[in-house]
Order: structure tokens, then sequence, then C-alpha cells
């Protein structure tokens, strides 16, 4: 059985704290973060539609900007993580778009676009009783699918990845081939998605 996540000790937690305990292998704060984040991913992708990819296929992408967010953020720079994140998310499913269309020959005047992205609010680290339980929740959902629904294997790839590595630099870590590697961040990413965008 997996630990529970106390959302105390995560409460006052900044975005760039937590980034550092991700890249450090923290599966916990990893949680923290996509259950803080599991509303901007949702409303990016319901305000998108991509010919041919289906809502699944929408979820995926940006499920996996985010954790390129979490990965790839210079904590170094003036821009708020979640800024940073809204773009990446933004710009991972313009690209989808942009492909699309140059696939079947459309132009982009047949999608229905994002809405220009505003200031995100920031987070208000008084939470009432009510957000401290849903956000309690939440996070023991997100623990639980790391630890149930992930291998061993895809558990430690994902945080290899997460901590900056590239697709070669897990392979050579955990002594196995990129490809191996692609495969089971793909298969992490399937098994995750149904628990993120429950959220």
């Amino acid at each position: 059985m997996c630990s529970q996540v106390s959302v105390f000790a995560y409460a006052d937690a900044s975005d760039v704290s937590l980034i550092s305990r991700c890249r450090e292998g923290d599966e916990q704060a990893l949680a923290v973060l996509i259950a803080r984040y599991a509303a901007l991913m949702n409303s990016r992708t319901a305000r998108v539609f991509v010919p041919g990819a289906d809502r699944d296929d929408l979820r995926q992408e940006a499920c996996m900007a985010f954790l390129s967010a979490v990965r790839t953020y210079d904590c170094t720079r003036s821009v708020p993580f979640s800024t940073y994140a809204a773009t990446c998310i933004k710009n991972r499913l313009s690209n989808m778009i942009a492909a699309s269309s140059a696939k079947k020959a459309q132009g982009l005047n047949q999608t229905v676009s994002f809405d220009e992205m505003g200031e995100l609010p920031c987070s208000d680290s008084r939470l009432d009783p009510q957000e401290i339980v849903s956000k309690q929740e939440t996070m023991n959902r997100v623990v639980r699918a790391i630890h149930e629904e992930l291998s061993s294997y895809e558990r430690e790839v994902l945080l290899a990845y997460l901590n900056g590595c590239s697709y070669d630099g897990v392979a050579s870590k955990l002594h196995s081939s990129p490809k191996s590697v692609d495969n089971a961040l793909q298969r992490a990413r399937r098994k995750l998605k149904a628990v993120l965008f429950e959220l």
C-alpha cells in the first residue's frame, strides 16, 4: 500500500520547491504539482479542437507538455511556473493543430483556437477546510495511481525523465534501450491520463 500524502506537508511549498523535489525523485511532490495544475490542463484541452484527434489525444499532449514544463523550467528566470506551464501546454496543442492541418492540407481557420491566455490567479496559501480535503483526496489519488498503475520500471523512467535525463540518459542509467524508455513513458502516460483528467 502506498503512503498517504499530507496536504499540509506541501500546502505552503512553492512551485519552485516542488519542482526541485520532483527532480530529486519525490513522487509526492509530482503528485502535488499535478493536482495543482490539473484544472489548467483540463481547461486548455477544453478550448481546442483538432481534426482527427479525440479528447484523450489532447489530454495526453497536455499531460506530456506539463511534464516537460516540470522538467525544463528554469528557476533562475523571473517567469512564474504557472505561466511557463500554461505556455508549454498552449504551444504543444498549437503544434498539434498545425501538424493536423498540414497533414490534411487544411487551414488553421477550421480549428477552434485558444482564448487569449490571461494571468493565472496566484494560489492562496490559506486554504479553507473543504479545499484542504479536496486537495488531499486529489493528491492521494495521484500518488496511488503512480504506485499502483505504474510498474517499478515505468516509475523509474518517469522520475528520471522528470529529473532532466534524455531518453539516452535514462536508458544508460537504467541499463536499457532508448526504445524501451520511450515505450515505458508512453505506457506511463496512458496509465496516468485517466487519473489526471478525472481530477
